[in-house]
């Protein structure tokens, strides 16, 4: 059983790794689009 409940944990924590990637990614593209609106 806690072999099971170890495998649902990794599973938990990748699927909030890979959401944190997308929301990273995107926060980054606003960034970017605030600097080129900076610079006009």
């Amino acid at each position: 059983m806690g072999k099971i409940k170890d495998i649902v944990d990794l599973s938990t924590q990748l699927a909030n790794s890979v959401q944190d990637r997308k929301i990273a990614s995107e926060l980054n593209q606003i960034q970017s689009l605030i600097l080129v609106l900076q610079s006009v």
